[in-house]
Formats: C-alpha cells, sequence, structure tokens
C-alpha cells in the first residue's frame, strides 16, 4: 500500500469510529477509541516513518502466508462484531492495526510477519476451544444442572402457558369477575412464590392445590382459588393490584404472600426494581457490548455467575434486611402498602392473611436459627398491628428437617418445587378449616384467628 492509501485508511476507519461513537454518554469509550488511533496516526503522518511502513506493508502483502493470515483476521473482525457489536470489532480493529503499525515503523519484518501469523493462528485455536466449550457447557446434562441461560430460556417453553388463555393475564383457570351464589372465593396475590416459578402446571401451584384440598372438604362446585400473583411484583405493587382489581371478584378471603425482597422500592402502575438494586451483579462483558449472543452464552453466562460469587462477601439474601430499617424510605413504603391492605379489608369486612414465605437458603434451619428470622418477626407484627390474620411458614419448613434445598424447583433455583407447594397448600387447608372461615356467614368471618 502507497502511503497515502494507508492515510486514507486511517483517516476512515477513525471516521467511522466517531460515526459509531457520537451517541455514546461515556467519555472511556472515547478515550478507548482515540488512543490507538492517534498513536496509529502518530506513525503514519512523519513522512520518513510512514515510508517504512509503506515498504514494509509492500513486502509483507506479497507474503502468502501474510495474507492468509489477514483474511483469517478480517473473518475474525466479522465474527466479532456479530457477537458483541460492530463498535467492539471496530474497536479491536483499531488496537490491533495501531500494534502493527508500532511493529512496521521498528523495521522488523520478520518480527511483524511473525506476530500476524501468529496472532492469526492463535486466535482461530481460541475461537475453536471457545466453540467446543459453549457446545458442551449447552449439552442438557450441564445446562440444567448449572442453570445457565439457554436452561432459562428454555423454562418459558416449558410452562402450560395458562396465563395466555386467561383474560386478565393470571396464571389462574378462573376469570369471572362476578361471582356465582354460594361459592366461597379466595384471592390470592403474590410474587412468583405464588405464580409459580419453574413450575411447569398450572395445576401444581399453592393455590390450585388449595383449592382442590378445600374442595374435598366444602364441595367442588363451592370453592374458587383466583391467582392475581405476578412475577417480580412487591407488597406495594400487590396493594395497588387489590385495590384496582382484586375487590372487584369479591372474595371472602384474601391471602398476600410476603418474601423478604417485598419490601423492594416501587412505583405506581406496578413499577418496581429488580433484585439488582440491593445485589448487584457484575458482568464480564460490558453492557455496550450485550448483545443477544452473550446474553444467551452458555460460557460468559457460567463465569459470570463464579465471578459474582467470588466478589460477594456474604450472601446476597442477608442484605434484605436492609429493606425494613424504620429509618428508610423502603420501610415506609411497605409499611404504607400493609396499611392500605389492611384499610380496604376491614372496610369490606373480608378476613386477609399475610402467608410469609421462607428463603430456601442452603442449611438445615431451625426457628431460631432461620437467617431471615428478624425480617419475618418484623413483618409478622405490622401484618397483625393492621388486622391481618399471619401464617408464617417458617416452623413448617423447619419441621421437615434435612437441607432446605431439598425444597428447590432446580438445582440452581431457589423458588419452591411442587413438593413445597404441597406443603403450603396444606398448611393453609388446615388454617382455613380450623379456623371455620368456610362454615361462617360473611358478617362474622372477620372472627377469624389474627
Amino acid at each position: 500500500m502507497t502511503i497515502r492509501e494507508l492515510r486514507a485508511s486511517w483517516i476512515l476507519l477513525g471516521l467511522l469510529l466517531g460515526f459509531v461513537l457520537a451517541y455514546e454518554p461515556r467519555f472511556a469509550w472515547y478515550a478507548v477509541a482515540c488512543v490507538p488511533w492517534m498513536l496509529g496516526l502518530g506513525f503514519l503522518l512523519p513522512n520518513r516513518t510512514a515510508t517504512v511502513i509503506g515498504s514494509m506493508s509492500t513486502r509483507l502483502v506479497a507474503d502468502r502466508a501474510v495474507r492468509i493470515a489477514l483474511l483469517v483476521l478480517g473473518v475474525l473482525v466479522l465474527v466479532v462484531a456479530h457477537i458483541f457489536t460492530v463498535v467492539a470489532a471496530l474497536l479491536v480493529t483499531t488496537w490491533f492495526s495501531a500494534c502493527l503499525l508500532l511493529l512496521a515503523a521498528t523495521g522488523r519484518a520478520d518480527l511483524l510477519r511473525a506476530s500476524i501469523v501468529g496472532i492469526a493462528t492463535s486466535s482461530v485455536t481460541v475461537c475453536v476451544a471457545l466453540l467446543s466449550l459453549e457446545f458442551v457447557f449447552r449439552t442438557q446434562s450441564i445446562s440444567t444442572n448449572l442453570g445457565l441461560p439457554s436452561e432459562i430460556a428454555a423454562w418459558e417453553t416449558r410452562y402450560d402457558r395458562l396465563w395466555e388463555r386467561n383474560v386478565f393475564g393470571f396464571r389462574s383457570r378462573h376469570e369471572e369477575v362476578h361471582k356465582p351464589t354460594g361459592v366461597f372465593r379466595i384471592v390470592t396475590l403474590g410474587d412468583s412464590f405464588t405464580w409459580g416459578d419453574k413450575i411447569a402446571e398450572t395445576d401444581s401451584t399453592w393455590p390450585a392445590i388449595l383449592e382442590t384440598a378445600l374442595a374435598r372438604d366444602a364441595g367442588a362446585d363451592r370453592i374458587e382459588v383466583i391467582s392475581l400473583a405476578q412475577r417480580g411484583y412487591t407488597t406495594a405493587n400487590e396493594a395497588e393490584l387489590l385495590q384496582r382489581l382484586g375487590w372487584q371478584f369479591n372474595p371472602d378471603l384474601v391471602i398476600i404472600q410476603f418474601f423478604a425482597n417485598d419490601g423492594l422500592p416501587s412505583g405506581p402502575d406496578f413499577q418496581s426494581v429488580g433484585g439488582e438494586w440491593l445485589c448487584p451483579q457484575h458482568n464480564l462483558v460490558p453492557v455496550r457490548f450485550r448483545t443477544e449472543l452473550v446474553q444467551h452464552s452458555a460460557i460468559i453466562g457460567f463465569l459470570e455467575v463464579q465471578y459474582n460469587a467470588l466478589r460477594s462477601s456474604q450472601p446476597c439474601y442477608l442484605q434484605f434486611h436492609q429493606l425494613y430499617d424504620s429509618s428508610s424510605a423502603t420501610f415506609a413504603q411497605f409499611h404504607s402498602a400493609l396499611g392500605a391492605i389492611g384499610d380496604s379489608a376491614r372496610a369490606r369486612r373480608t378476613p386477609t392473611l399475610m402467608l410469609l414465605f421462607p428463603f430456601f437458603a442452603p442449611g438445615e434451619w431451625t426457628i431460631e436459627s432461620y437467617p431471615l428470622r428478624a425480617v419475618h418477626e418484623q413483618v409478622a407484627s405490622m401484618a397483625r398491628e393492621e388486622g391481618l390474620w399471619v401464617v408464617d411458614l417458617v416452623p413448617y419448613f423447619a419441621a421437615e428437617g434435612g437441607d432446605w434445598r431439598r425444597w428447590w424447583a432446580t438445582r440452581y433455583d431457589s423458588h419452591p418445587n411442587s413438593r413445597a407447594h404441597r406443603l403450603v397448600a396444606a398448611v393453609l387447608a388446615d388454617s382455613i378449616l380450623g379456623a371455620g372461615l368456610l362454615a361462617q356467614p360473611p358478617e362474622v368471618r372477620l372472627a377469624a384467628p389474627r
């Protein structure tokens, strides 16, 4: 290549970098791009250095091995663009080209040739190795055990998709707002623990099992358990849903399921932040380069899980205590949501039950040693002050003994499995029947145990 062609190519590369980074809000990316480009420009501007580089490039292009290596590297740049975005490909190209210009400026043709061929060879070797590992990690046995992205994505195809056929989008077989005469109707609200995350069949979730259990005692035509649960909902979201829609079902009993992260910040129209707000997850690949291919990579998913585990000084669930600090905004929001639930329940004279779900932390836990015991005691006390009936599930799971990972839905997911859902339904059925709610007329149901 002539000196003019080299300079024109380098300026064109700079223009491409400027174009793709034009709307990049972070200055760091400009620095990452500008440093190698300015370095390369420094080698191409002086006529003496540029002459050496031009002569070197002419000799190298005549070498068949170098031409093949450059072609291979060009293909790899296209692969990088496909996997990590065009910006990543341009940055790699700029840094690589700047390094080649540096070597060319030294006049060491043998070193430059060996570097180009060596980098091409090693890059192909690494790509083949990574591709092989990706296929290995995507095998069902490994992916299922580790909970890699392909396994998580596959779960959406395993559900019965009942919510898609429900007019309200709820995972429930009931969708009639009007309550038939003589029917005892229960409305349940909660998050993924009630919705049934990693439970394929709706009939295996605790609201559906509870309906079957109560129907055996009261008659199948007299019981309806309507699940309004949504994945990711907080107590504030549930209070809003109860006010907007839940009461329209005219329930005889309302069950509010609680989990320790339900105090996360929330907003109107069912807004809430994810668990990352309390337990930030760190990415090995910058967000700028996280395409769909990266998001679903088994290798990257595995490495990021291990990376975050090494960075964490304590289990994430221990951070939940912060949400219920009486001086925090999250506590005030949670307290307000509980108050709204209690006020509306009293106004309608409808018994409302607060169901406290434990976190299935690895280990054998008792009532006294359960790591989130303080949170449960605090929430139970607050709920009772609002006139809610409280059922804490910790004693029931503790009574079963053994490592609490036995209740995990999968080896990598601590959501309750079908066995745990059956236990919850049994506890609730005994509590409801023991309180005599099914036999009581509506005007005296508020006398249920608090």
